[in-house]
Order: C-alpha cells, then structure tokens, then sequence
C-alpha cells in the first residue's frame, strides 16, 4: 500500500490530494490574464510544456507538479502559497503578534465582567 504524501498547508498538516485543483486553476488562470498572455506565452514563461499543459491546470484536470508550481509563481512573482490556497501564508513573528493581540483581548473581557 502505497503511502500518501502530505504537506503543511498554511501551518496545518493536509493530505496533497486534499488540494482543490479547480480552485488553484482559477487562481492560474488569473495570473494569467492578468499578465495579459495567450496559454502558450505563459507556458513558456513559466516553463510549462505547452498551452494544452496550462488548460488542463486552469480546468483543473492536472495536478501541477512541484516544478510547474514554482515555475508559474516565479514566473508571476507571487508565493506558492498565493496559488495553492489564495492567499499569502502567515510568518510566525505575525502569528505570535495576532494570538498576543487575540489574548489581550480575552483577558480584557474576562476581566471586564
């Protein structure tokens, strides 16, 4: 039996297949528009076989390979994070700030009753 691989998706551990691949091919497909390119020019920019490889990814019929994922995020200059889940990932100076800032306020209002 084949093992499953997974990764940490935004600090949380998440299965790769567990990914929404419309959702990510969207989020090309924006990129790609907004650069304001054919599929075959964004292909070869970023390093992607051919326009046919970059439909299959915007319809999300093609999981994206670790190398076709960076190409497309270099090529966009925007993180990996960006494309696989829609935003940017949280560094771990702005998470601690946000959960101090979030028990502040619990302590205030625990102590405000």
């Amino acid at each position: 039996m084949a093992s499953e691989r997974s990764t940490k998706c935004l600090g949380v551990q998440c299965s790769l297949s567990e990914l929404d691949m419309q959702a990510i091919g969207e989020r090309v497909r924006t990129l790609r528009k907004s650069k304001g390119l054919s599929q075959a020019d964004f292909a070869a920019g970023a390093g992607i076989g051919n326009e046919k490889a970059i439909g299959k990814i915007e319809n999300g019929t093609q999981r994206l390979s670790i190398e076709q994922l960076a190409g497309i995020a270099r090529f966009c200059g925007v993180t990996t994070d960006r494309i696989l889940f829609g935003k940017e990932a949280v560094s771990d100076t702005e998470f601690e700030e946000i959960l101090s800032k979030m028990m502040e306020m619990l302590s205030y209002l625990k102590n405000s009753r």
